[in-house]
């Protein structure tokens, strides 16, 4: 019986690209619903992050600078304080500053937690939450569009914009999945992509 002949190189790397490309039509862009809340310690997370600040670094995210990752640590720590001291609006502030500086993943959803906190506790925080989730939510619902139209450059900058307005575990799920599709594109030298990567500018991937 005649064996076979292995497909070439090329066939290869052909059949890995559409296989890649057709399990990301089950890839849709961003669908938005509720938000799963959690609930809150109020001092315990600040304490522990003021006595033992290196068992907070989620170490999957390590790209930033040392000088500005021990920037955002200090940060963080008067944060902690401040959350301590019940100046949850303060707080809130700092942990938002430190995360400017370096991406750490305990910090962002501590961040989410004290801002759910405050959306049912304190009123006028919770109208500046709101209209912040407003203005996230009209930009989020762009990239998925944009997304949708291919455009899958300029929708990573949009989701992102959006998470700097307002924090949602879901979005940030779905952009870190969107930096990584966007990472295959490129490897298997994609045109389109290409000229996209051309026409925004040079743009960092984080994951």
């Amino acid at each position: 019986m005649k064996k076979r002949s292995p497909l070439p190189a090329r066939a290869k790397k052909t059949v890995s690209a559409a296989l890649f490309l057709l399990c990301f039509i089950a890839f849709p862009a961003f669908s938005f619903l509720g938000e799963v809340c959690f609930p809150l310690n109020m001092a315990a997370y600040g304490s522990n992050l003021q006595e033992n600040p290196r068992s907070n670094t989620h170490r999957s995210v390590t790209r930033e600078s040392a000088s500005s990752r021990g920037r955002a640590m200090e940060i963080w720590k008067q944060a902690a304080a401040l959350q301590i001291e019940r100046k949850y609006e303060e707080a809130l502030e700092k942990y938002r500053e430190g995360l400017g500086y370096a991406e750490d993943a305990r910090v962002r959803e501590h961040v989410g937690m004290l801002e759910r906190f405050l959306f049912r506790h304190d009123p006028e925080e919770r109208n500046r939450l709101e209209a912040a989730r407003e203005q996230a939510m009209a930009i989020w619902k762009y990239a998925a569009a944009l997304q949708q139209a291919r455009e899958y450059w300029e929708a990573l900058e949009r989701y992102r914009e959006g998470l700097a307005i307002f924090e949602n575990r879901r979005v940030r799920e779905h952009v870190e999945k969107l930096e990584l599709f966007i990472r295959r594109l490129l490897s298997l030298g994609g045109v389109e992509i290409r000229v996209q990567e051309r026409k925004q500018g040079p743009l960092v991937l984080k994951s």
